[in-house]
């Protein structure tokens, strides 16, 4: 395997284009395209970083092995296979983390639902009673939850948690494209 195709391998699996490689690299996106596609060699202060973007060693990138590091070949890949795998979840994260503001919708949503569905419950257990003695009975069921002590904290948490997690998608949105 020429060393094109270790850098064009090990880029793919971290999830890199050649213009991301190559910023980290410190060199253009054609000069990856060529080292690539063997018409170049990089620097060996490029392989030297190389090699630490892959997280492999100058002599895995290079090719350079003999018989004593064949032994450890198989522990050596599978070490970088997991070191990729970290990186590319890394790499999701670090791209896609304002995803997370839809958890916060989701259980705002269902905070305020659940709080509701228990103020009706509440209601239709006090109903008949309140009925009876001649209380005034609220009609509307989210003002006759907001009257009840536990409601009035648990629903606002759920619209904080709605707004935050709004928030924090628009702002990562808008990061992500510039």
């Amino acid at each position: 395997m020429t060393i094109g195709e270790k850098i064009q391998i090990n880029r793919k699996s971290l999830g890199l284009s050649q213009e991301q490689l190559g910023e980290k690299v410190g060199v253009s996106r054609q000069a990856v395209s060529k080292w690539e596609q063997g018409t170049a060699m990089p620097e060996l202060d490029k392989v030297i970083t190389l090699s630490k973007v892959f997280s492999i060693s100058t002599d895995d990138l290079l090719g350079n092995t003999d018989a004593e590091t064949d032994k450890y070949s198989n522990n050596v890949s599978i070490e970088n296979n997991v070191n990729n795998s970290v990186n590319n979840f890394k790499n999701f994260l670090r791209r896609n983390w304002y995803r997370g503001g839809y958890l916060f919708i989701i259980w705002g949503c269902l905070t305020v639902a659940m709080s509701l569905g228990v103020a009706s419950s509440w209601r239709k257990m006090h109903l008949p009673g309140m009925m009876l003695t001649g209380q005034v009975v609220e009609t509307n069921l989210f003002f006759y939850a907001m009257k009840q002590p536990l409601v009035q904290i648990i629903i606002p948490i759920g619209i904080i948690a709605i707004i935050f997690g709004t928030v924090v998608i628009i702002y990562g949105t808008i990061k992500n494209k510039k």
